[in-house]
């Protein structure tokens, strides 16, 4: 059984592209972003963040990446 990672999420802007930057207090196994009403891409998704931080480049209009944040699943969300 895994344990709440308590993952945070913040969008940032560099040089003219969007990062997704989450942070996660423990492990956090098979990761997965989405947004609901936007259209927004991750470069990876189904991840697992081991170290504490994951920085994923995000592809779409400016509008929609800052519209919404993405919806955060891991393992733990689907095993209650």
């Amino acid at each position: 059984r895994f344990e709440d990672p308590a993952i945070t999420a913040s969008i940032r802007e560099e040089n003219g592209a969007y990062y997704l930057d989450l942070k996660a207090s423990r492990y956090a196994k098979n990761v997965m972003v989405e947004w609901e009403n936007a259209s927004v891409e991750p470069d990876v998704n189904f991840f697992d963040i081991t170290d504490g931080t994951v920085s994923i480049l995000l592809d779409g209009e400016r509008d929609a990446i800052l519209s919404e944040m993405p919806k955060i699943l891991s393992v733990y969300d689907v095993q209650k």
